[in-house]
């Protein structure tokens, strides 16, 4: 899995979800995946870009958060977080996933 905690991706956190709390640290969600919750399980780590279900005890970076929301493979969600950086670094995951993986994308 390519390292994209440099990556600045925060902004695929913020698209459909119902935060309760944040902070410079952190986010508070209620998970996508579940229906019904009355308490947000789902903690987003901004310093590393990493989410956590307390619900599950899953957690992964933002292309396991893709992947898990829209039922897509690592190649797709690769693709989306390229659409959410600036136009100057599109490219760099799909890039990343094919160097340090061999994953095949359709750039």
């Amino acid at each position: 899995m390519p390292d994209l905690s440099g990556l600045p991706l925060k902004s695929m956190w913020f698209k459909n979800l119902q935060f309760t709390k944040r902070t410079p640290e952190c986010l508070l969600a209620y998970c996508p995946w579940r229906t019904g919750e009355r308490v947000p399980l789902l903690r987003v780590d901004l310093r590393s870009n990493r989410w956590t279900d307390e619900g599950e005890g899953t957690e992964g970076n933002c292309l396991d958060f893709l992947m898990r929301v829209h039922g897509c493979s690592q190649a797709e969600a690769a693709a989306m977080a390229d659409d959410c950086l600036p136009e100057s670094a599109r490219g760099l995951v799909v890039l990343r996933l094919r160097v340090e993986n061999g994953v095949q994308v359709d750039a």
